[in-house]
């Protein structure tokens, strides 16, 4: 389906090799050396002529999986499939996150892909899994933040996250906990502090 420095290949297509480029692309995702670019252009050509669900599925799949330039190129690859296929992606999601054992290989940095499902997907999704379900998502939901214009924000994902749980200790105090999970600072600490003190307050009576 992709050869490196030759667009105008093809392979024949049959479905005994569309079998083993499924069967290729899912032993990937256990590989830690595997390139994600290639592996994406793959899944690209299978998935215009396959399930949807077995496609989200396999993105998820990829995005727990040992290489993390596969994992950002299937984030990358289910933000776009999220776009017009927001349920299934939100649904191939929830179905990892709430998985015990594979939600451990979910990577802990945010996902990109979890910003293009519409909040009324999510919300759906919330109102069926409650607040089990918004305890697996609060990580990746989006923190508050300040404009260009000095004004106190929150994404689409959540003020719908927090307008349904923020009275919940257990979901929202694991959703603040996380906030600044991973980041890091250099230069002068003191004064990135005050600042994140700053915006802070800027939420103070919103």
């Amino acid at each position: 389906y992709y050869r490196a420095g030759d667009p105008e290949w093809t392979a024949t297509r049959d479905a005994s090799f569309d079998q083993l480029a499924w069967t290729v692309l899912d032993a990937c995702t256990e590989d830690p050396s595997i390139h994600g670019h290639s592996w994406g252009e793959t899944l690209n050509t299978l998935a215009a002529d396959s399930d949807p669900a077995r496609v989200a599925r396999l993105l998820v799949k990829a995005m727990c999986g040992e290489s993390y330039h596969l994992r950002q190129e299937a984030d990358k690859l289910l933000g776009k499939f999220a776009e017009s296929r927001p349920q299934i992606a939100m649904d191939a999601l929830g179905e990892i996150m709430q998985d015990k054992k594979l939600s451990q290989n979910l990577p802990f940095e945010k996902l990109s892909c979890f910003l293009s499902v519409p909040p009324e997907v999510l919300g759906s999704w919330l109102d069926k899994h409650g607040s089990d379900g918004a305890f697996v998502v609060a990580n990746y939901i989006p923190a508050p933040y300040v404009d260009d214009d000095g004004q106190a924000k929150l994404h689409p994902l959540t003020e719908l996250f927090l307008g349904k749980y923020a009275d919940e200790d257990r979901v929202f105090h694991y959703y603040a906990g996380q906030l600044h999970s991973l980041q890091s600072y250099k230069g002068n600490i003191v004064q990135r502090k005050e600042e994140e003190a700053d915006v802070a307050r800027k939420f103070l009576d919103h």
